[in-house]
């Protein structure tokens, strides 16, 4: 909590997190093409799928630094 009471630590933070959630939604794209399932009918939700589970990663993890600094600014 003490770490995220500066707000660069935060930016940074948050910055890798959203490159962590562009890197996870690749990933999990990519995985299923690597399965075999590239085929024009499911590809389409497969990519709004990884994009979604990319943005929950993100905001999951990047809300962390975002509460502790409200909480430690008691």
């Amino acid at each position: 909590i003490e770490l995220f009471q500066n707000p660069a630590n935060i930016g940074f933070y948050v910055i890798a997190v959203v490159a962590l959630g562009i890197h996870v939604s690749h990933g999990f794209w990519s995985a299923f093409q690597s399965l075999g399932f590239n085929h024009p009918k499911y590809m389409p939700k497969i990519q709004l799928l990884s994009k979604l589970f990319g943005l929950l990663v993100a905001v999951g993890f990047g809300a962390l630094p975002i509460v502790c600094y409200f909480l430690g600014a008691k």
